[in-house]
């Protein structure tokens, strides 16, 4: 298989979605608070804090915690599809106007420069997200939580897809586990907000982030040739 980018610099970008192209955050945590409310258990922001970049069957155990082994596995999934339900209900009336701000201007950056665009999520909704804000062409490859359990193997994932090496690729992440994961990845990270704890690169809005950066932080010039 032909890798892009072999003579070095950046090849790839891989976004995650939630809380970087779109702000969801707070449609997952409404249908969490709506299950944990039917359920009679506690929750509240700092523990939704804890399941950003997690799956959702992981955030279920977190969210029963020590009522979790008094459920056996067919109604943990039923509750699972419970709480999906409220976020598909809410998540319904996103649109294109919904993308985060600086989002369509770094990709076309990106693309014009040859360097390929991956999507990395932990949600299985996230193919349903990108249609409603209509940038699923954006991207060479994408990975959700249906395909892998963890964010190391999902960027390892899409830059197989992408045929990218590791080392030429850089992540853009909100959350701390996605940051781990791209570590873990051997992939550089662009941090968006105080909770992308590790990014070798932390700033507060995506539209701060540029392509010079990241070219920087693998090798100054993009890689677009293939070989």
């Amino acid at each position: 298989m032909a890798m892009h980018g072999l003579g070095g610099g950046l090849a790839g970008v891989l976004f995650d979605l939630d809380g970087v192209l779109v702000d969801t955050a707070r449609f997952h945590f409404l249908a969490w608070k709506r299950l944990a409310e039917e359920l009679g258990v506690g929750f509240n922001e700092r523990i939704n804090h804890g399941f950003r970049g997690v799956g959702r069957m992981v955030c279920l155990e977190m969210l029963l915690g020590e009522h979790e082994r008094f459920f056996g596995i067919e109604e943990k999934r039923l509750l699972a599809e419970r709480k999906n339900g409220y976020y598909l209900e809410l998540v319904k009336e996103l649109g294109p106007g919904d993308l985060a701000k600086g989002a369509k201007e770094l990709a076309e950056s990106l693309r014009a420069c040859g360097v390929r665009l991956g999507l990395v999520s932990a949600s299985c909704n996230a193919r349903l997200v990108l249609r409603l804000l209509g940038i699923v062409s954006w991207f060479d490859a994408i990975v959700d939580g249906s395909e892998c359990a963890g964010k190391r193997e999902g960027f390892l994932r899409a830059a197989r897809k992408m045929q990218v090496r590791a080392e030429h690729c850089v992540v853009i992440e909100d959350a701390e586990a996605g940051v781990t994961g791209a570590r873990a990845a051997g992939m550089k990270c662009v941090g968006i907000g105080a909770g992308a704890v590790g990014a070798d690169i932390r700033v507060m809005e995506l539209e701060q982030v540029r392509m010079g950066m990241m070219e920087e932080m693998v090798g100054i010039r993009p890689a677009s040739s293939s070989v």
